[in-house]
């Protein structure tokens, strides 16, 4: 083959409206939009302390928890229906949805803000903001039936150019506001914000659609639809809140059980190391997905792919995250000033099962190829419970450290199991799995440890 063909191949591949064309418009918006965050977190974080961080963190996780079956997941049915007044219909009942939704919370937190709010040691100016918990849980829903509608119509340059636009306004506030010194007051502002901006710039677009004349539904067509789609509150919803709740509750865990300065220095750990992770993830995942979708009826090939897949991941993960595990309680100080030690501290105990975490999570999606919903169900909860379980640790430890170390192992081990599963699903034998993960993470942290001791041994000779 030769220059020129390669060129025309590529071209009709990127070309407007093929699939890689859609595909790299919404990783560049992401991309952009994580680049941004980590440029700026430096800053953010000589500007704000680990107690303001770790209150906005605790806020933001029961939102994202929340937000999550805002629509009562009606909005994932939004791309399903032949018709545009179908999917508008669905649209209009995921927005219901959130409307009554938010209100019922709203109330929930005016009626139980005391006891909420010293729970979640929300003091002062931070406690205020509890009461506006369900406008934040309403703009949530309003994003995602938007995000879907987008999505439906394929505005992609639209949902890449929000999540940068969002990632500018949320963090230019949030930099205005900690010169000021204006504690976790300005990190709600900013959230807040870049959260109606996203909302704004989806709405431009979108809702003249949603309210167009000639794809109005009737109430009567809302109605029949919010029935249709009825298992995905009834079952779906469950999945995403267990799924969500996993990432979500340990956050507000440490908040309330011990302190937000802990909650600020965990959230931050988990933000910094799940980036470069979700962004190697996701798109790992999608290329998987669609390989493994060909491959279905061929056992042995899709054995061969998943092994693959999650070696070239192991690898991938244990190069990158070994680093951390060696260096974090160095890296972190710098980067993100000397308040932040903890954090890396944390870090270094993470990294483990973000490894294990990013090469089981996108061969997971084997289970859906298999149609197996149950074993996905099955497997959330699982996660869930592990998460939630390092609590029955806290009466035996004082020293927050050591929760940490626990949570993580036992976070790594879970991810582990879910990938050995995963593998002897497809027909890897043990003994591969095995073999995999020596290649694969034990001899890189071999190689690590004995760069670790070296370095060490020449700065003292120094």
């Amino acid at each position: 083959m030769n220059f020129a063909t390669i060129k025309d191949s590529l071209l009709q591949k990127v070309k407007p409206g093929s699939f890689l064309r859609s595909v790299l418009t919404i990783a560049s918006g992401t991309v952009i939009a994580q680049a941004i965050a980590v440029l700026v977190s430096p800053i953010i974080t000589r500007l704000f302390t680990p107690e303001d961080m770790g209150v906005l963190a605790s806020f933001t996780a029961i939102v994202s928890i929340l937000g999550t079956v805002a629509t009562g997941c009606y909005d994932h049915a939004i791309v399903l229906p032949d018709t545009d007044k179908e999917s508008n219909a669905v649209a209009f009942a995921s927005l219901s949805f959130s409307v009554i939704f938010s209100f019922v919370i709203t109330l929930v937190s005016i009626i139980f803000f005391k006891p909420l709010t010293t729970a979640l040691k929300l003091n002062d100016m931070a406690a205020s903001w509890f009461y506006l918990l369900g406008l934040f849980v309403l703009l949530t829903g309003f994003e995602l039936v938007l995000n879907r509608v987008a999505i439906r119509n394929r505005h992609f340059k639209v949902l890449a150019s929000t999540q940068v636009t969002q990632q500018i306004s949320s963090n230019s506030i949030k930099i205005a506001f900690g010169f000021l010194k204006s504690g976790s007051i300005g990190l709600f502002l900013g959230t807040f914000f870049g959260l109606i901006s996203r909302v704004i710039r989806l709405g431009v677009s979108e809702f003249k659609i949603i309210f167009s004349k000639d794809n109005r539904p009737a109430i009567q067509d809302v109605k029949k639809t919010a029935v249709r789609y009825k298992k995905f509150p009834l079952v779906s919803s469950w999945s995403g809140l267990l799924n969500s709740s996993s990432v979500q509750l340990p956050v507000i865990l440490f908040a309330s059980l011990f302190s937000p300065a802990v909650a600020g220095f965990y959230s931050l750990s988990h933000r910094i190391l799940s980036l470069p992770m979700s962004l190697i993830g996701q798109s790992v995942g999608n290329v998987f997905l669609e390989r493994a979708a060909k491959a279905k009826d061929n056992n042995a090939e899709l054995g061969r792919i998943t092994l693959d897949i999650y070696s070239k991941l192991i690898l991938i993960g244990s190069i990158i995250m070994s680093f951390v595990v060696f260096y974090g309680d160095l890296l972190f100080p710098f980067v993100f000033g000397e308040q932040w030690l903890e954090a890396g501290k944390y870090a270094q105990w993470m990294a483990i099962w973000m490894i294990f975490q990013l090469a089981s999570s996108p061969i997971s999606t084997v289970f859906i190829v298999a149609e197996k919903q149950g074993l996905i169900l099955g497997r959330n909860l699982l996660l869930f419970l592990s998460r939630i379980s390092f609590i029955l640790f806290i009466p035996f430890f004082d020293n927050v450290l050591i929760i940490i170390i626990i949570y993580s192992l036992l976070s790594g081990l879970v991810y582990l199991i879910l990938s050995i599963q995963t593998l002897r699903f497809v027909g890897i034998m043990f003994h591969k799995i095995f073999i995999s993960l020596f290649k694969y993470c034990i001899l890189i942290f071999i190689l690590q440890f004995v760069l670790f001791l070296l370095l060490n041994y020449f700065i003292r000779r120094l």
